[in-house]
């Protein structure tokens, strides 16, 4: 029994002192908080032999929006028919199911109850999928006008909840807002952040401003370019690359924090690692956006001075079939990894999470875990480069 105010640690810790060789399979974070950890699936070290640690929860006590208190048997037995023993351990590693609950009225009253429904990705046939449903979750009651024989890109539209006869192209459309961005038409003579600077200075810039871009510029001193890629509060189209990947709307136009005092948007690497170079120097703090979808905004939000490194224009993406491998940016989505994939092979796959427009720098930075996280483990990545 463990209450949700206690940490990890503290958990580790008492079951330690009961007995040398038990353990409980969850993170590595000693300082996490029990209820959102578990709350969150808790994946942690021992993850491919015993599953999430909310795999192995028995029995829990909630307390509802009506101040109920309601434990395992007062709860429908659906909430905790996937961890169940009796269900969870028979399940094929092919096979990827989840519960959609919702909130309904029951039958023609007015009283409220929740409804479920099931979907799920299956790495083989239909004829299999029947067989290991009927043997492992016959209570579901799974027939073959249920199964769909399909490419893996067309299951990726599934799962993130597409119509049937959505195009795969839709796995293009990475953000809610634009993110074309026009750029100058002329060339920069030798210094392409000396005409930015020039624009900033005056007695309505900011000495950061000043002082950071001059820091750039030493970095580039025989360096041309046709474009800007440093853009400030002043500039015409900072109000909209500061929006431009917020996928959590909660954090638009939010007055709850400061807003980034630069913006970034490299083409090449050497203008990140200048970028992080200078913000040290001027002692910024660096926020890197991938995809934008970051729920605690921290991806563009900060109590102190900071600045965005946007990775919009870092999007390539490069698939090899014949080598099973694909070299591709931060900047990129996951759908537009998909989309690539499923351009070359109906029947290759990538282990990562459902959402299409999650950012691949954030999204493998945290793990990375979807639907074929139990047949192919986390994202399986063989090299990496960092700035």
């Amino acid at each position: 029994m463990v209450q949700a105010g206690a940490t990890i640690g503290e958990a580790y810790y008492r079951i330690a002192e009961k007995s040398k060789t038990h353990g409980f399979p969850a993170g590595l974070c000693s300082s996490l908080g029990v209820g959102g950890h578990i709350t969150g699936g808790a994946y942690g070290s021992m993850m491919r032999k015993y599953g999430l640690g909310a795999d192995n929860v028995i029995d829990a006590r909630i307390i509802d929006v009506n101040g109920r208190v309601l434990d395992r048997q007062a709860m429908e037995k659906i909430f905790f028919g996937l961890l169940e023993e009796q269900v969870a351990h028979k399940l094929d590693e092919d096979l990827f199911i989840r519960v959609i609950i919702q909130p309904a009225t029951a039958g023609n009253s007015t009283a409220r109850t929740v409804t479920t429904s099931y979907n799920a990705l299956f790495l083989g046939d239909a004829s299999r999928l029947l067989h290991v449903m009927h043997k492992s979750f016959p209570e579901l009651g799974l027939t073959r006008k249920d199964c769909t024989e399909t490419s893996w890109i067309k299951s990726v539209l599934y799962i993130a909840g597409y119509p049937i006869t959505t195009p795969p192209e839709v796995l293009l459309q990475g953000s809610l807002y634009s993110r074309t961005i026009s750029k100058p038409n002329q060339i920069l003579s030798k210094n392409p952040f000396l005409k930015q600077l020039s624009r900033v200075s005056g007695k309505d810039s900011s000495p950061i401003h000043e002082n950071f871009i001059k820091c750039m510029s030493t970095q580039f001193n025989a360096y041309t370019r046709s474009f800007e890629i440093i853009f400030t509060p002043r500039s015409s189209l900072y109000s909209h690359l500061l929006q431009s990947s917020q996928q959590n709307l909660r954090w638009v136009n939010s007055t709850t924090s400061n807003n980034p005092l630069l913006i970034i948007t490299p083409f090449h690497e050497s203008e990140i690692q200048a970028a992080v170079l200078c913000s040290k120097n001027q002692g910024l703090q660096v926020r890197v956006r991938s995809g934008g979808h970051d729920y605690e905004g921290l991806s563009y939000l900060s109590q102190t001075p900071f600045i965005i490194i946007d990775l919009m224009n870092f999007r390539s993406i490069e698939v090899d079939i014949a080598d099973e491998t694909a070299w591709l940016q931060s900047g990129a989505t996951l759908g537009e990894l998909y989309y690539a994939i499923g351009k070359e092979s109906r029947v290759h796959a990538f282990p990562a999470g459902l959402c299409p427009t999650v950012g691949v720098g954030g999204h493998f930075s945290g793990g990375g875990f979807g639907t074929l996280l139990r047949n192919m483990d986390l994202q399986p990545i063989m090299s990496s480069m960092l700035s």
